[in-house]
């Protein structure tokens, strides 16, 4: 039989069914509210509004930093990075012509 043949996946199958089998009946004596992981205290909606104000607040001034734009520094680096290259092309052929 199966449970002779392999007898590590027929435990973990009884595992897994006792697990199942233990979840369904707690749900069902808990009333079967459907919350899984919503157990414990519950937060009230003033205090949570203001938790996303403060986070909404916090990220608004993140993005418009003056500091930090985006496009002229990517643009700044990219004009870098092309002047490199062209420098580089420039000693390779004069080395390639030294020849």
């Amino acid at each position: 039989m199966f449970y002779q043949k392999e007898p590590i996946y027929a435990l973990i199958i009884l595992t897994i069914g006792a697990g199942g089998f233990l979840y369904f009946k707690a749900k069902k004596y808990r009333g079967g509210s459907g919350e899984i992981f919503a157990s414990g205290k519950k937060i009230d909606h003033e205090h949570n509004f203001l938790q996303d104000l403060i986070t909404y607040e916090i990220l608004q001034r993140s993005l418009n930093n003056p500091e930090r734009s985006f496009p002229s520094d990517a643009k700044k680096q990219d004009d870098e990075k092309e002047e490199e290259l062209d420098e580089t092309k420039r000693k390779i052929i004069e080395l390639l012509e030294q020849e």
